[in-house]
C-alpha cells in the first residue's frame, strides 16, 4: 500500500509541477518505477527477489513534417529500454515475453498543423491519437494509452493514418511497460 501511494504521489507532482515534459524527469520516474516493479510485491511491499522488467521509453528528435499516411513514426533517442525490447532504429517495440503491456504516446503539433497516429499489433490497428491544434497561440499535446496482449516476438509500433504535417520533437514521445 504504501508503495503505492509513493507512485501517486510521484504522479501527482508531475502532473502539478509539469515536470512530465523534462527528459531528466521522465528518465527519473521510469527508472524509479523499474526498480519497485523488479523488488517489491505491490500488495505486501514485500521483497521477492528480481523479476525481469520490460518498460521503454522513446522520443522524437527532430521534426516530422509531411509525413505520408501509413509510415512509422520513428522516436529514435531512446531514453529508458529495460529489456531491450524497443529499437530506435526501426520505431518498433518487439515484445521479449507474452504479457499484457501498456503503451503510451504523446504527439505534440504546432499552431495550425495536424498528426494523426494510430498503435499497431503486427499491422492490426488497436488504438488512435488525432492531433490538431486549430489557430492556437501554442503548442497542443495529444496523449493516448492503450493496453494490448502480447506474445512474445508480437511487435507494436506508431504509425500515421494521414498526411501528417508537423509534429514537434523532443516532446513527442512513445512509451511502455509490461505489466
Amino acid at each position: 500500500m504504501k508503495l503505492a501511494g509513493l507512485v501517486f504521489v510521484l504522479s501527482i507532482v508531475m502532473c502539478v509541477t509539469d515536470l512530465a515534459h523534462s527528459e531528466d524527469w521522465s528518465h527519473f520516474y521510469l527508472r524509479a518505477a523499474c526498480k519497485l516493479m523488479e523488488s517489491r510485491d505491490f500488495k505486501t511491499g514485500n521483497s521477492i527477489g528480481k523479476e525481469k522488467v520490460i518498460a521503454f521509453q522513446a522520443r522524437v528528435s527532430s521534426r516530422l513534417q509531411n509525413v505520408p499516411k501509413g509510415r512509422t513514426v520513428r522516436f529514435d533517442t531512446v531514453l529508458l529500454n529495460e529489456g531491450n525490447g524497443y529499437s530506435g532504429r526501426t520505431g518498433q517495440f518487439t515484445a521479449p515475453t507474452k504479457g499484457v503491456y501498456v503503451f503510451d504516446w504523446t504527439i505534440t503539433v504546432d499552431n495550425g498543423d495536424m498528426f494523426f497516429t494510430e498503435i499497431v499489433k503486427n499491422g492490426s490497428a488497436f488504438g488512435y491519437n488525432h492531433c490538431a491544434a486549430k489557430r492556437q497561440s501554442y503548442e497542443r499535446n495529444c496523449s493516448t494509452t492503450s493496453r494490448i496482449r502480447l506474445k512474445r516476438g508480437d511487435k507494436v509500433w506508431v504509425r500515421t493514418t494521414s498526411r501528417g504535417t508537423d509534429a514537434h520533437p523532443t516532446w513527442t514521445t512513445f512509451g511502455g511497460h509490461k505489466l
